[in-house]
């Protein structure tokens, strides 16, 4: 039986997917999301944490989301914590508190699951001793993100705490930084903007860029792993996972693709996995084996 591995060596391992976006329409998006939260139940060793980076569900729907819960209750048997931040997919189309309330249920029902606010998605947790802060729009937007004035205050003031503890931290959000990870090559090529963060990537840019090592993780794209998933500049170290549900496009479009990511002293690493068949994705494929320096 082919597992899935975690190093124990390292300080934190980290279970890292982009958009499961689970749909009654589409039935094998649920089937090959439970295959990769077995992979994680299953695995050699115990995660510190999985995240996944937004659209969870494809409509925001109840059932969407208890079905999430009962895969994500097989992944969590293995991992100390499971976050999950929202994506355009989870808010888009219904009114913004009463969707708040109905994701609030749903990480209720998720165990070893950190709560967002009672008012807005974003907040700070911790995953194995080391910062990690959760975004989240702060209003409707159909595929953009609105990040207001007092989160991005919010996201400052975290990211100074841990420079002045000296840890990395890590930041989990739906949308890429505009022009990063590929963009717009990984959005197919449609529009200058489109698939990033939106209007206040200015902002976000300059706060995720000067508060020492910044770990930006991220999905939206559904690119499968590929020269365009890790992007460094200087100290701002971004991170596009792949699709682990739906299909991916690209040059490695392999379903079920997500990282291990593993952070050590001075550097963190990353892996590719099929998580679907617990197997490493071919290490030839770009960024299927990643080192970023601290």
């Amino acid at each position: 039986m082919n597992k899935l591995y975690f190093d124990p060596s390292a300080l934190l391992n980290i279970v890292f997917w982009g958009d499961p976006q689970i749909s009654p329409v589409e039935t094998g998006r649920v089937k090959r999301f439970r295959a990769a939260c077995e992979a994680v139940r299953d695995a050699e060793g115990r995660a510190d944490a999985l995240l996944i980076a937004g659209d969870i569900a494809e409509f925001g729907r109840e059932a969407e989301y208890s079905a999430v819960a009962q895969c994500l209750n097989l992944a969590s048997e293995n991992a100390d914590s499971v976050v999950c931040c929202t994506g355009n997919h989870d808010i888009r189309i219904r009114p913004y508190k009463s969707q708040l309330r109905r994701f609030r249920a749903f990480l209720c029902d998720v165990k070893n699951s950190p709560m967002c606010p009672y008012d807005h998605y974003y907040f700070s947790t911790q995953i194995g001793g080391y910062p990690l802060i959760v975004m989240g729009a702060d209003r409707n937007s159909f595929e953009a993100a609105h990040i207001g004035k007092a989160q991005l205050a919010f996201i400052k003031a975290e990211l100074k705490k841990a420079e002045a503890a000296g840890k990395p931290a890590f930041v989990l959000n739906h949308q890429p930084l505009n022009y990063t990870n590929g963009l717009p090559v990984t959005w197919e090529g449609r529009g200058s903007w489109r698939g990033g963060i939106g209007l206040q990537d200015g902002e976000l840019r300059h706060i995720l860029s000067t508060h020492g090592d910044v770990f930006y993780l991220t999905g939206h794209l559904h690119y499968g792993i590929s020269e365009y998933n890790v992007e460094n500049s200087d100290r701002l170290h971004m991170i596009a996972a792949p699709t682990v549900a739906c299909a991916n496009h690209g040059p490695n479009p392999t379903p079920g693709q997500g990282f291990v990511l593993s952070l050590y002293p001075d550097k963190l690493t990353g892996t590719g996995w099929d998580f679907i068949h617990a197997l490493p994705l071919d290490e030839n494929i770009p960024n299927a084996r990643f080192e970023v320096k601290l």
